[in-house]
């Protein structure tokens, strides 16, 4: 008789007393304590029975298999994991992958050589950096740095010359090197040094420029220490020139200059300089005479503490009519370099800028009712509310041809951060939404796809795709694209009958060679309107609500209202993501997904167009335009040497070339070349199919859609390959 073992871990072995009985049995003092051992041995064994280090699952990329996906999941058990070696120079030496239920799913990954090699790295010495480069760390013609010691220099650069290392000759300098400028200006407030002509400034506690960077590139400082360089050679640091006498001084192109006693110039400013002595509020404080030379009056009073009471510019006293000055921030852009203003904040009297350049729009927030809302000041002095929300308007900053501030407006908007460009008010977050939207053909109405990318990057899909559409009706619907109708009677009536508009073109409802009846929505003239094209090739526009006629005297543009074909339900739990025909004006702001052509492929040049027209939508409504181009399939009779099969490689060339940045490829396979790569090689039609030219049938349901269910002798479902590899195509471009 044995005794019979646990798996489990006793915390406690017993220890048998003076007065315990030694009795046998499986409840005998005698085997209490090997029963304590032997369920502590089970445990132990089990456990380390079950950590394995997945050696015996791991695969190794090709040509066949380019993420070693393919080979991991049918040579892995199901629930297990596997793992796929990298290339030597890498940054991730293996990718970790669950296999469930056919998928593979990433895990985790192990760091490579690559994420050594692919750094720039900095060496206390020498030695060390050769050690490191012996180790292969440092690739042969990597560049390094080496500590200087040296206190004018922070390192020295060297690069890695057949393993031997080899300094440059570059160097970076210590930043203190930068002496201040001779002739540095105070500055009051911030609002002023967005007038001084300046790009970005090094500024003193006591608000003194130490050394700038005008608008136009240049910059001066007037003492640079600097070893090894010779200043001479440096452009925009002014040499040393002596004046014999004032006439010279006015020939020689400085606008004011700092001369030594023997008349050489020390510093100074050139008559093209953008410098400029900002005046705020009706006052500048003038620290030096030579100053006031450069702030372009011809005489002040100034009080006591140095600020100009008032002033005649070097133009003359030009009087101005009375204007209202409402804010402080307003006087700045009024174009006024002082001002006396009445009790009711108007002007009564005072000088113009020398220059109109320094007044532009200002972007500002104020308080109204209960939020913060958005304003423009223009040139002109209107004031204009932009934004009317229910929300705070905060951190307006201007950047040149764009605007951006935090607004609480949208929670689902990455760190309440919007923009506009400055043209056309048209709000955009700064960050893409973590949506994903589909245009283009049956491919993308196909409802699988739409359910397997939401499974797998747990991102709402709008659903935009449409059976038998064409790239030019994918661009209008989409917004790309737009078109110009008119009312054959010249108006639209009050009353909501249908009036027919010219040219008689489906646009936005363009579905292939098929002359299908259909309808959507759209805004024309601003009123809302029922879209309808009709068999007989007639398109007529119906308003929603009757109202006053409208006079259209000419051609004007219809806008398409988009609406989604399929809804996202979640095939879990049976909820409702995204609605069917539901419209969602936010659609270019996320990750966008063009699969536009393969309904007019004879037409590349205007499925270029069509393309083009989309990118550029989303790029006018991000930042970070975030856009894949997906390759077009041929079907079962586009086989080789067939005219249809060349056309269809001939487009997504052309797709490539327009794109290559947002073309769908990975390591040179496209979409399609993956999508042939998921053959079943063990069925003999998949065979033939590939060697035909074309797609494998398992993966389809008829000569060219992807297949939604697994079917008879295939190893995957159509539309799932191609949402793995959209997956990865999003996640090697870090958009997941």
């Amino acid at each position: 008789m044995n005794i019979s073992e646990l798996t489990r871990w006793d915390d406690h072995i017993y220890l048998i007393a003076r007065n315990d009985r030694v009795e046998g049995g499986t409840s005998g003092v005698a085997n209490t304590q090997a029963k304590q051992l032997a369920n502590r041995t089970r445990w132990l064994k089990t456990l380390i029975e079950s950590a394995e280090d997945y050696r015996e699952y791991t695969f190794y990329k090709s040509e066949q298999d380019p993420d070693g996906t393919i080979s991991g999941r049918a040579n892995t058990p199901e629930g297990k994991i596997f793992r796929v070696t990298q290339s030597i120079n890498d940054t991730l030496a293996f990718i970790y992958y669950l296999n469930y239920q056919g998928q593979a799913i990433p895990l985790t990954a192990l760091l490579g050589r690559g994420s050594i090699t692919n750094n720039i790295r900095q060496y206390p010495s020498l030695p060390i950096a050769q050690h490191d480069i012996e180790a292969g760390n440092i690739l042969d013609g990597s560049k390094f740095y080496i500590t200087n010691p040296d206190n004018d220099i922070l390192v020295d650069e060297f690069v890695n010359n057949g393993g031997a290392p080899e300094a440059t000759g570059r160097i970076v300098l210590d930043g203190s090197l930068l002496k201040p400028l001779t002739d540095a200006v105070i500055y009051s407030e911030s609002d002023e040094f967005s007038r001084s002509g300046y790009l970005s400034a090094v500024i003193s506690s006591d608000r003194f420029i130490i050394n700038a960077v005008r608008y136009d590139g240049s910059f001066y400082v007037p003492e640079l220490k600097a070893p090894g360089l010779n200043v001479d050679e440096l452009n925009s640091i002014v040499h040393e020139l002596k004046f014999l006498d004032p006439v010279e001084f006015l020939r020689s192109g400085y606008l004011s200059a700092v001369l030594s006693a023997d008349r050489y110039i020390l510093s100074a400013v050139a008559l093209d300089s953008d410098v400029y002595i900002p005046v705020i509020s009706d006052s500048v404080g003038v620290i030096e005479s030579r100053e006031f030379a450069r702030s372009g009056f011809i005489n002040a009073v100034i009080s006591g503490d140095r600020f100009i009471m008032a002033a005649r510019t070097t133009d003359g006293n030009a009087q101005e009519g009375s204007r209202e000055i409402r804010l402080p921030t307003e006087f700045e852009r009024s174009g006024y370099r002082y001002a006396d203003a009445s009790a009711d904040m108007f002007v009564t009297d005072g000088d113009r800028l020398l220059t109109e350049a320094w007044r532009r729009d200002v972007y500002y927030a104020r308080v109204v009712g209960a939020y913060s809302q958005l304003f423009k000041f223009d040139a002109n002095g209107a004031e204009t509310q932009l934004t009317h929300d229910n929300a705070n308007v905060t951190n307006v900053r201007d950047s040149g041809e764009e605007v951006q501030w935090q607004s609480d407006v949208d929670t689902g908007v990455k760190g309440g951060l919007w923009f506009t460009k400055k043209a056309t008010f048209d709000p955009h977050p700064v960050f893409p939404r973590n949506i994903i939207t589909l245009w283009g053909h049956s491919f993308l109405q196909n409802p699988r796809l739409a359910n397997k990318l939401y499974k797998l990057t747990g991102m709402p899909v709008w659903n935009f795709g449409r059976s038998n559409i064409t790239s030019k009706g994918a661009a209008l619907r989409q917004g790309g694209q737009r078109i110009e109708v008119w009312p054959l009677t010249g108006k639209i009536p009050a009353t909501t009958d249908a009036v027919q508009v010219t040219p008689s073109s489906p646009g936005p409802l363009e579905l292939g060679a098929k002359n299908y009846a259909l309808n959507g929505q759209g805004y024309f003239r601003g009123q809302k309107m029922w879209v309808n094209w009709y068999a007989d090739n007639t398109l007529k526009i119906t308003r929603y609500a009757a109202g006053a006629e409208i006079t259209v005297p000419a051609a004007e543009t219809l806008m398409w209202i988009p609406q989604t074909q399929e809804a996202l339900t979640d095939i879990d739990t049976g909820q409702v993501i995204t609605p069917q025909y539901a419209t969602y004006d936010r659609h270019a702001e996320g990750i966008n997904i063009f699969w536009i052509g393969r309904n007019n492929s004879a037409g590349i040049a205007q499925v270029i167009s069509d393309l083009k027209a989309m990118v550029e939508k989303v790029k006018a409504s991000s930042k970070y335009p975030r856009i894949v181009v997906l390759a077009d399939f041929m079907d079962a009779g586009q086989t080789n040497g067939t005219a249809g099969r060349a056309q269809i490689f001939s487009l997504n060339a052309a797709y490539k070339r327009a794109y290559p940045e947002y073309y769908c490829e990975i390591d040179g396979v496209d979409i399609l070349q993956n999508f042939i790569n998921h053959a079943n090689p063990n069925y003999a039609d998949d065979v033939t199919d590939v060697a035909a030219g074309t797609t494998p049938r398992s993966l389809r349901y008829d000569d060219l859609h992807p297949s939604q269910v697994l079917q008879e002798n295939a190893l995957h479902i159509g539309a799932d390959v191609n949402a793995e590899f959209i997956v990865q195509f999003l996640t090697k471009k870090g958009w997941l």
